[in-house]
C-alpha cells in the first residue's frame, strides 16, 4: 500500500471513532505538526522526541545514501526534520493499521 494512501486509511478511521487511543492521539497531533505553517522546527523537534520516548521500537534513524544514521538534529536541515516526523507517523499509522486489522 501507497504511504499517503496508508496514511489516509487512518484517517478516515480515526474520523469515525470516538475514544481514541493515546497511539492514535499521537498520530493525529503527529500530523498537525507536520501541516502548521510556517514550519516550527522546534516544536517538530519535540514531537520527534516524545515520539522516540514513547514508541522506542519506532525510532527511525536519516537515510543518508545507503546507510542509515543517528545525526543530531543541529546537523539536520528543515525539510530533514519535517520527513523524519512523516516517517514517524507512517509507522505509527502501520501500528494502528496492524492493530484495527
Amino acid at each position: 500500500m501507497d504511504n499517503s494512501k496508508v496514511i489516509d486509511v487512518v484517517l478516515e478511521y480515526l474520523r469515525n471513532k470516538q475514544n481514541l487511543t493515546d497511539l492514535e492521539k499521537d498520530i493525529l497531533s503527529s500530523l498537525n505538526k507536520l501541516n502548521e505553517k510556517p514550519f516550527d522546527r522546534s516544536g517538530t523537534e519535540q514531537k520527534l522526541i516524545e515520539n522516540n520516548i514513547k514508541y522506542e521500537n519506532m525510532l527511525i534513524p536519516m537515510q543518508l545514501g545507503d546507510e542509515a544514521h543517528l545525526l543530531p538534529f543541529a546537523q539536520l536541515s528543515d525539510d530533514e526534520i519535517w520527513n523524519n516526523l512523516y516517517l514517524q507517523v507512517l509507522g505509527l499509522c502501520l501500528k494502528e493499521l496492524q492493530i484495527i486489522s
